[in-house]
Order: C-alpha cells, then structure tokens, then sequence
C-alpha cells in the first residue's frame, strides 16, 4: 500500500509516493529507485545534495534536488518527509524534516539554493 499527493500527481513529469514500514518503496516505484537511487546517510541535520547523475554518492545529508529525471527520496519515520515540486515539473525536492532540521529551517536552506 502506498500514497500519493493528489497536488503532486497534477505536476507533469513527476512520479511520486510515499511508502510505510512494511512497504518503504511503493512496488510501482521499486525497480527506478534501486537501479537508479542515489545513496546517502541521513544524519538528522540540514545539508541538502544536487542530485545530478544516476546512483550519486551524495554522504551525510537530509534532503535532495534535481532537475534531472533521477529518482530522490528519503525516509522519515517519526519525522515529516517533505516533497516539493515546481508546477512545471522542472525541479523537485524531498527533504526529512526532524525536530533538528526544522529548527535550523531545513525547507529555507532549499529554498535558498
């Protein structure tokens, strides 16, 4: 079982869902994201990588962009997992948004990018 944002699903060009425990990768998403996937550690801070190439090596950070096709996500589990879209589809984000990195305003940082 996954879900979709209904807002996202109107934004051309951008496939989306988001997972659950038991199902992290939504099976419609599952075969892009593994062979496709940047790899990252998620730390719980506020750095964001431009995801610009298949499979990046992107480190220690809490957030992706791109305006490429490549696939970005993160994982939140008692924290707010944040997916944004231009309306043409030409970027998008996901950010994991903790207590941490909403108090040192993760969302500004990308936005200020």
């Amino acid at each position: 079982m996954y879900f979709e944002s209904s807002r996202l699903r109107s934004v051309p060009n951008v496939v989306h869902g988001f997972g659950s425990r038991s199902d992290p990768v939504p099976t419609p998403l599952l075969k892009t994201w593994v062979e496709l996937r940047p790899t990252w550690n998620q730390v719980a801070g506020t750095d964001i990588a431009n995801v610009v190439r298949r499979n990046q090596v992107c480190g220690a950070v809490d957030g992706f962009y791109t305006k490429t096709t490549n696939p970005i996500g993160i994982q939140a589990a008692d924290c707010v997992p944040i997916l944004l879209a231009r309306s043409d589809g030409g970027r998008v984000a996901a950010l994991h948004a903790g207590w941490r990195g909403t108090k040192a305003r993760i969302v500004e940082k990308l936005a200020n990018l």
